[in-house]
């Protein structure tokens, strides 16, 4: 299977080096978007008990299902970074969790960021995995934990327990439920969006929905 790995992992460089390159025309450019808003289909996305920053009440809402060792959900990742600075007021980000049987640390890392929301410190978790994407082994899962703040102790008990587990499952079975086939796959107040589209694109929807 030499030649069929290869060929992916050069087709993924391809595709970063793509993504980089389209974001540092756009930072020198003035590009404007001016495209009609077609009336796209809305799914009903629920979002109880999953983790969420932004205002609890924000007109916009913005849920992700993601796997913290996907390369392009680390991209999604900056993205709605940037959303979120773009919109403090507006737009609220909600995360579920969709691991990729493919990847082999993607669902103890799940596990172990629904730990570190049992002890109010999921975000700062959350951010420290997607600058790891490529060290997410049990070891370093410990360690970010104690660079995020969490009790190791109570770290590790949750880690050990089943509540990690069916909550990363409840999560897949509502990913499946609304269409989730890949990671990541982001809804814009239950529009789904196709692919990572570039930031002015989604902000031209956003703009629409706050209009």
């Amino acid at each position: 299977v030499r030649d069929n790995i290869r060929s992916e992992l050069l087709r993924q460089q391809r595709s970063e080096a793509e993504m980089l390159l389209i974001g540092r025309l756009r930072a020198v450019a003035e590009l404007s978007y001016e495209l009609p808003v077609p009336d796209f289909p809305r799914r009903k996305v629920r979002t109880d008990g999953a983790p969420f920053t932004g205002p609890k009440n924000a007109p916009i809402t913005i849920v992700e299902f993601a796997d913290f060792e996907c390369p392009y959900c680390s991209q999604g990742h900056e993205l709605l970074r940037q959303l979120r600075n773009a919109y403090p007021e507006q737009v609220k980000v909600v995360f579920r969790h969709f691991p990729l049987p493919q990847h082999q640390n993607a669902r103890r890392a799940a596990e172990a960021s629904v730990c570190a929301q049992q002890q109010g410190l999921f975000w700062q978790f959350h951010d420290i995995l997607f600058e790891h994407t490529n060290a997410l082994d049990a070891p370093s899962l410990l360690k970010y934990a104690g660079q995020a703040g969490l009790d190791a102790a109570a770290f590790q008990t949750c880690l050990e327990s089943d509540a990690a587990k069916a909550a990363v499952r409840r999560d897949e079975a509502a990913g499946r439920e609304f269409g989730v086939d890949g990671t990541p796959s982001i809804y814009v107040n239950g529009i789904k969006l196709i692919g990572l589209l570039p930031l002015p694109l989604i902000r031209v929807i956003i703009d629409h929905e706050l209009k």
